[in-house]
């Protein structure tokens, strides 16, 4: 879907409600299958879909009308989960989930949650390969590339300068940094396997099922969406302090309102948009914001 902010018109982007499938096509008439995120060039000209329950990466080339609008694959095989590195054609994913896009590099980011991997699109080339994790080898280790284990990597975001990935380990409660040069691993916040809404630093900080992720255009906070502790929570980068910003520890709810007397239910994606957070309320079925 997509919605002009200034107006909160929303008009289906691409896809149909049903018949769920993975065809190509105009973008009204294409199928997609669980899709789970969604990226955009800064033109908004073009547009990545990680289409998770058919383990592909989508592509949507978007015209000033919707009807012209068109979908193609750009990686994987619809209905042929792998862990396969190599060209577009050949590569394999499972389940692939969060993204993020470095316009200048013509990288993009994915979060193969079910194989347990941060993987790379090279653009240009037209490859894939692995930055991080081994093949569904469940872990919460810090390391550099295949030594560096996850747990259900759900969600990702970039540094402006394209040096940093953030990740949410959603299954084990963590917020991971990766040095993009190195596929460095280290863990940035939270404590493996140990769920809570605790504030605090580093690994005093407790997180539930961390998910959606957004960075301020400052770059030096990074935003979490804590889906199952119904709350967004926020990282200062520079010391690695967390505070909650919204919500109330596993009260789900629907009201507006500031800090804890807001509520939420199963929040799950992020976006910042200037002073403005927009979060997608998923169990209600609502797009929330936050000033």
């Amino acid at each position: 879907r997509r919605i002009e902010l200034d107006s909160s018109t929303v008009s289906t982007l691409a896809g149909a409600n049903e018949p769920r499938g993975a065809g190509d096509g105009p973008a009204l008439q294409a199928r997609f299958d669980g899709p789970d995120h969604v990226v955009c060039e800064s033109a908004a000209s073009r547009c990545y879909v990680s289409d998770s329950q058919n383990h592909t990466i989508r592509v949507i080339d978007v015209a000033a009308s919707e009807a012209d609008s068109v979908v193609t694959t750009l990686a994987g095989l619809a209905g042929e989960p792998g862990e396969a590195d190599g060209d577009l054609a050949s590569a394999r994913f499972a389940a692939p989930a969060g993204m993020a896009l470095d316009e200048t590099a013509r990288l993009l980011y994915v979060a193969d949650s079910a194989n347990e991997l941060l993987r790379v699109i090279d653009l240009d080339e037209e490859t894939v390969s692995t930055l991080a994790g081994a093949p569904q080898a469940t872990g919460d280790a810090d390391g550099v590339g295949a030594v560096a284990r996850f747990s259900d990597p759900e969600r990702l975001a970039l540094s402006a300068d394209g040096a940093t990935l953030y990740v949410s380990d959603t299954g084990n409660s963590l917020l991971r940094a990766v040095v993009v040069a190195s596929g460095e691993v280290t863990t940035l916040a939270g404590a493996s396997g140990i769920g809570g809404s605790e504030d605090g630093a580093g690994a005093d900080a407790r997180f539930r099922s961390p998910m959606g992720l957004a960075l301020s255009e400052s770059g030096t906070r990074l935003f979490v969406a804590d889906r199952s502790a119904q709350q967004i929570r926020v990282v200062e980068l520079s010391d690695g302090s967390v505070g909650t910003i919204a919500g109330t520890d596993r009260t789900s709810g629907v009201s507006d309102g500031a800090g804890a007397d807001a509520l939420l239910s199963g929040p799950t994606d992020l976006l910042v948009v200037g002073e403005s957070l927009y979060i997608a309320d998923r169990s209600n079925a609502l797009v929330r914001h936050i000033d």
